[in-house]
C-alpha cells in the first residue's frame, strides 16, 4: 500500500525531473497536497520523530496496533500505554507517518464499525433461529417478513454454525 509520504515524494521527484508541462503540473499537485496535510517541503524530507497521541477505544486497540505496524513496522513495538483504561496511545512518528496513521484510523475504524453492525444483525437473527424464537407464520404474514439477500442468508447460516449448542429448557411443566 502506497503511503502519503511515498506519493508526495514521487510527485516531488516528478516536479524536480519532469518535462515542462509535466513538471509544472506535478509542482501544482505537490503544493496542493502539502497544503491539504499542512506540510512543507522541509517536513517531507524530515525524519524527526515526535511523540504523538491517539485516543483509541478499547474495542479497537488490536486494530490500532495493526494500523500503526503497517505504517512504521517494528518501531510499533515501542508504543507507550497511558491512562487507566489504556485508551490513549503514544507513538513516536514523523509528521507524514502521523498523517498516514490518522487517515487509516479514520477509514478503518468507520469500516470496522460498519462490519460489526452487519455481524451483529446476523448473530441476532442466527440466535433467534437456533433457539426457535422466530415468529411463526400464523402470527406474521409473509408480506410483513423482511426480505433478505443471499449474502444476508449466508451470513446468518454461518453465524448459526458458530453458535454454541446450548438451549433453554423449561423449568416448569404445565
Amino acid at each position: 500500500m502506497e503511503t502519503v509520504k511515498d506519493k508526495l515524494l514521487k510527485i516531488k521527484a516528478l516536479a524536480d525531473k519532469g518535462y515542462a508541462g509535466e513538471a509544472r503540473n506535478a509542482k501544482l499537485l505537490l503544493d496542493k497536497m502539502l497544503d491539504k496535510y499542512n506540510l512543507t517541503l522541509d517536513d517531507l524530507m524530515c525524519v524527526e520523530l515526535k511523540k504523538r497521541g491517539f485516543k483509541v477505544p478499547f474495542n479497537k486497540m488490536v486494530l490500532f496496533f495493526h494500523i500503526v505496524y503497517s505504517v512504521i513496522g517494528k518501531r510499533a513495538n515501542n508504543i507507550v500505554y497511558y491512562g487507566n483504561k489504556k485508551t490513549e496511545q503514544f507513538v513516536k512518528l514523523t509528521d507524514l507517518e502521523y498523517i498516514e496513521i490518522e487517515s487509516m484510523i479514520n477509514f478503518h475504524f468507520k469500516q470496522f464499525d460498519k462490519e460489526l453492525k452487519k455481524q451483529h444483525k446476523a448473530i441476532i437473527s442466527a440466535y433467534i433461529i437456533k433457539q426457535s424464537l422466530a415468529v411463526s407464520n400464523d402470527v406474521m404474514d409473509e408480506d410483513d417478513r423482511p426480505k433478505m439477500s443471499m449474502e444476508e442468508m449466508l451470513a446468518i447460516r454461518n453465524a448459526i454454525n458458530g453458535l454454541d449448542d446450548v438451549y433453554y429448557r423449561k423449568q416448569i411443566k404445565g
